[in-house]
């Protein structure tokens, strides 16, 4: 399901939020991972990185109703994927926006010269 249509059922609220963060976070993929966090609102995430960086690398529960043994482990799966990626990529953008900081120098006025 693509980025939008999943913020889409949130805020119809067909989904709840802690859903949606699992969704967002389980179509993310070593090779997609800065694909789909850039389609993603800005306002997810913190809910995103939260959910990546406490979630267990291995073992967790998974907690569905109806879900056959097959799509469970296929769910395991993605999300032992996601979560390194997810973690390599906040790591990657915050330390890019730490620099952007640096960057912008002490007296926040972006280096431009004063006076």
């Amino acid at each position: 399901m693509r980025i939008d249509d999943l913020v889409a059922l949130y805020k119809k609220g067909v989904i709840t939020q802690g859903e949606l963060v699992f969704a967002l976070g389980e179509s993310v993929t070593p090779e997609n991972v800065s694909a789909v966090m850039s389609q993603v609102p800005r306002e997810f995430l913190p809910d995103i990185r939260e959910w990546a960086f406490t979630a267990p690398l291995a073992g967790g529960v998974v907690i569905c109703s109806n879900l056959s043994e097959q799509r469970e482990r296929e769910i395991r799966e993605r999300v032992r994927q996601a979560i390194p990626a997810l973690r390599e990529w906040f790591n990657r953008t915050d330390a890019a926006m730490a620099s952007a900081t640096l960057s912008i120098g002490p007296s926040g006025n972006g280096g431009l010269p004063t006076g």
